[in-house]
């Protein structure tokens, strides 16, 4: 019995593991359910068995996502040698070294927002989910830092870090995490008053 499951969940992440960058790429709402059965070597009714219909497939891969996204924050957070004010600004360094890879197409999670605009809508909820995430680290670091206004803090540097991903995605301004560190370290000065 437990090998069964195993099977299931190694075949689920393979599937989500394909389709997670087909859809950040193409749209999640432009990406066919065909287009993902193909690309995973099954058929439609196989990817059905693992997921009700497409709208769980979306809602999985960006939960997948997340959950990277959430381990790769963790690991940056975790060096020893950060400060916990470091930590405020050192995932502008890693946004800048993602915008370098020929397979970056912004933010998945401000992608998906944008075309799921329901505010109520299970996609909605899980960028938010991960966004939270986020804002909840940052106020935390803000506060061991002895920041004032610590959850003011992490919201300005949530925004940055979407103001960067948009700007580079959608102007073009190449060193769009660059501006956005130097601004979270303006924006850090301000809090230690």
């Amino acid at each position: 019995m437990n090998t069964m499951k195993n099977a299931t969940l190694d075949a689920k992440t393979r599937i989500l593991e394909i389709a997670a960058p087909i859809f950040y790429k193409h749209g999640y709402r432009a990406t066919g359910v065909d287009a993902i059965a193909k690309a995973v070597g099954v058929t439609k009714a196989t990817l059905y068995h693992y997921f009700e219909n497409k709208d769980k497939l979306i809602e999985e891969t960006l939960r997948h996502f997340s959950e990277y996204g959430q381990s790769e924050c963790l690991k940056l957070w975790s060096k020893k040698s950060l400060k916990p004010e470091q930590k405020l600004t050192v995932l502008f360094d890693s946004i800048e070294e993602h915008f370098r890879s020929p397979n970056c197409y912004g933010c998945p999670f401000i992608n998906a927002a944008a075309e799921y605009t329901d505010r109520h809508h299970p996609v909605r909820r899980i960028c938010e989910q991960h966004y939270e995430f986020m804002l909840s680290h940052l106020e935390q670091f803000a506060r061991d830092a002895g920041l004032n206004k610590p959850r003011l803090l992490a919201e300005e540097i949530v925004t940055l870090i979407n103001g960067a991903y948009t700007a580079w995605f959608t102007s073009g301004i190449a060193d769009a995490a660059k501006q956005g560190k130097r601004m979270a370290e303006s924006i850090i000065a301000q809090h230690k008053k």
